[in-house]
Parts: C-alpha cells; sequence; structure tokens
C-alpha cells in the first residue's frame, strides 16, 4: 500500500464529530504476553477522495499513510470506519500522568499528559470488564473534548478474575445484560471503536478457560449481531488480539469473518528486559505480526491498529522516538495506542523517567502522527451503517 499526500480514498468525507467526558476507572491491569492488535474494516471498502494541497497523489483501498501539509485539506477526517483521511491517530490507555504515577483517575492522567506533550491525543481506550457498563462519563468527556475512544467489553469480571463462556454468551445467555450495553453504545452518539474480548489468547492460555477458538468467533458474531439489531449502528467494530506468532495457528478460528470485522488490532511489545527477550527495534517490534497479518487473504485490506505497543528497554526514549519513522514502512497501520502502564515485571510507561517522555515528546510531534485536531463522526441518519 501507499502513502498519501494529495489524494486519499476514504469514504464520503465526513466531518468528525465528537463527544468525549469523564471516565471510570478501570477495574483491573491485564497480565499475560502481549502482541500486536489488529483491526478490520467491514466486509465492504468505502472510498473518498481528499484533495491536498501537494504535488503528489496516492491512493489506498484504506485510506494511505502520509504526511499532513500547512494548507491542506484537514487530515483528521475520516470515513464512516473512522480510518484517517491521511496519517495515524495517536493514542493512549491514560493509567499514569506526566510524573509516572499511577492513578485510576484517567481524565486527569490525560490532561497531565497533554499538558506534558504540547498536543491532545486523538484516540482514547477504556478496558471494561464483563458485568461493567460501557460507555460512562468519562468515554462521554473524551468524546465532548475531540477524541476517539476505543471500549473492549471482556468476557472476565476484573474484579474476580472469572470467565464467562464464549460458548454461553454466542447461545444468548446474557442478551439482558447485553442488551443494555448496547443501548448505552447507541446512546453514546458518536462513532467509536468497540471490540469484544481483546486478546482472546490469554483465555487460551489458562486452558482454554473461557472456551475454544471457535466459541470465542461465535460469541463474537452474536454480540455484533445483538449490537446492531439494537440500533448500536456507531460502533466501529474491532477484532483485537495479541499478534504473536506462537498463535498464528488458531487466528483462522478466532476470526468472526470479514463482515463482522472493520479494523484489525495487535498489541506488539519490545519486551525486552522483563521477558529476558533481548532487545528489538520498534521496526521489527512492529512489523514482525503485521507481515503475517497483511499476507492473510481473509484479512485483505482491513485497516489495522496497535490497539497497544510498548518498551521495556533499557533507553526507552530512543525507541519511543522511533517509532513513526517504523509506522511509514506498515501503511495499513491507521492508529496506534500506547500502553502507558506498568503491570507486573514490564514497565512500559513513557513517563517512567524524563528521557522516555521525551523520546515519546518527539515521536507525538512527528508529522505522520498528527493528522489533526477534529475527531469523531455524525451517525448516518438513513439505513445505519452504509458498509453493513
Amino acid at each position: 500500500m501507499k502513502r498519501c499526500s494529495p489524494t486519499v480514498p476514504g469514504a464520503v468525507l465526513l466531518l468528525l464529530a465528537t463527544a468525549l467526558p469523564t471516565a471510570t476507572a478501570r477495574p483491573a491491569e491485564q497480565t499475560g504476553p502481549r502482541t500486536p492488535t489488529t483491526v478490520s474494516t467491514a466486509a465492504t471498502t468505502v472510498k473518498t477522495t481528499i484533495t491536498v494541497k501537494t504535488p503528489t497523489t496516492v491512493k489506498t483501498t484504506t485510506g494511505a499513510v502520509g504526511t499532513p501539509t500547512a494548507g491542506s485539506v484537514p487530515c483528521a477526517t475520516a470515513d464512516e470506519l473512522l480510518v484517517p483521511a491521511c496519517g495515524v491517530w495517536w493514542g493512549i490507555w491514560p493509567r499514569t500522568d506526566s510524573r509516572g504515577t499511577r492513578s485510576n483517575n484517567l481524565p486527569a492522567n490525560l490532561a497531565d499528559l497533554e499538558k506534558s506533550l504540547g498536543r491532545r491525543f486523538d484516540l482514547v481506550s477504556r478496558y471494561k470488564g464483563w458485568g461493567e457498563n460501557l460507555y460512562d462519563a468519562w468515554d462521554r468527556s473524551f468524546r465532548d473534548s475531540g477524541r476517539i475512544v476505543l471500549e473492549d467489553l471482556t468476557a472476565r469480571n476484573f474484579r474476580t478474575n472469572t470467565y464467562t463462556s464464549w460458548a454461553s454468551i454466542a447461545d444468548g445467555d446474557h442478551d439482558e445484560y447485553l442488551v443494555r450495553q448496547a443501548a448505552r453504545v447507541r446512546a453514546f452518539g458518536a462513532r467509536t471503536f468497540l471490540s469484544f474480548n481483546q486478546e482472546p489468547e490469554q483465555a487460551l492460555e489458562r486452558g482454554g478457560i473461557a472456551g475454544e477458538p471457535e466459541d470465542f468467533a461465535r460469541a463474537y458474531r452474536h454480540v455484533h449481531d445483538l449490537f446492531v439489531a439494537e440500533g448500536a449502528t456507531n460502533a466501529v467494530w474491532v477484532w483485537w488480539v495479541m499478534g504473536w506468532s506462537g498463535h498464528n495457528d488458531v487466528y483462522p478460528d478466532l476470526w468472526p469473518g470479514a463482515d463482522y470485522v472493520d479494523w484489525i488490532a495487535y498489541d506488539p511489545y519490545d519486551f525486552n528486559t522483563c521477558h529476558s527477550t533481548g532487545y528489538k527495534t520498534p521496526a521489527d517490534t512492529l512489523s514482525r505480526w503485521y507481515r503475517w497479518i497483511d499476507a492473510q487473504p481473509w484479512a485483505d485490506d482491513k485497516p489495522i491498529m496497535l490497539a497497544e505497543y510498548g518498551s521495556n528497554g533499557a533507553n526507552k526514549g530512543d525507541w519511543y522516538a522511533q517509532v513513526p519513522d517504523a509506522l511509514t514502512e506498515l501503511p495499513r497501520i491507521r492508529a496506534a495506542v500506547e500502553f502507558n502502564s506498568a503491570p507486573g515485571r514490564c514497565d512500559h510507561r513513557v513517563t517512567a523517567s524524563a528521557n522516555n517522555l521525551a523520546g515519546f515528546r518527539a515521536a507525538s510531534s512527528h508529522p505522520l502522527v498528527n493528522p489533526g485536531t477534529t475527531i469523531g463522526l455524525p451517525i448516518p441518519t438513513a439505513n445505519g451503517r452504509a458498509v453493513r
């Protein structure tokens, strides 16, 4: 796929309409190995032409990576699947403030981080456990202040660390709860990234505690279909996995089908000292699973997201500073969300030291990850999502 400059395909240009407020505390840290996450586009790719004042014209099915230029049409416009016109959405899970102090006050952490970085994030991620409510006051505050929300609903109760079986979800045993959540998504109003049970490999690694890969795919389809039937057509569906080569054999079985996936998401990490794996450059870290999923015909043309990424190396400042350059070689990646926390022995915080934050600040100023300032999309008024 090529980059974008002057002309980029996407869907009919829609201005981003956002609304984001105050969030609630995340119940628990996630544990287990992580790798790249990806999200795919719906069965049909919607195309848009955006004219930018530049000498070059580049076209792609999922939009194109490009460097925003002064005087150009704002790159922070997107199609109905939230694919940016050019460049990459820049996001974070704001578990710490700029000094590296962990807190459940995500809005305060986010505000402090943005003040330190001198920019606003395009995207904020949230993790909700089974039994919790989706799209709370924090999400509405994020939306209202111009950010896209990436929200995951996992079939695990974060407080008790117990799983609800995927088969029981697929069989409709929890529809009363899911109908309530669909209503909350619908009421949220703005376009939003929504994922069901991110990193299902975690459950598989625990002896299939939630079920088999086929059960996950069936549960995903059931949740998706129920939400659509309940009018939650503002959800852009993300298939979010670790993206680790050790699980490549099960990904075809975890895949719910192209009609059910708008984006593919994966979680690449330079685990380094915390897993004794040695140093990996950002280019190596991000590209390993990308090359594999990019070659799979069943995942063809879906935009990809780094739903989590991070480094545990000794010189994380330099590592983070190199991330945008690495992204320029991976054109299907259209969003990158840093996992700013320190679960277990692994410390992914960009705020762990002044050096780390300086490197991330340098990355955050790169033109590729600054597609613009206006985020969000209005809800289609006729027939829900045009691509469904």
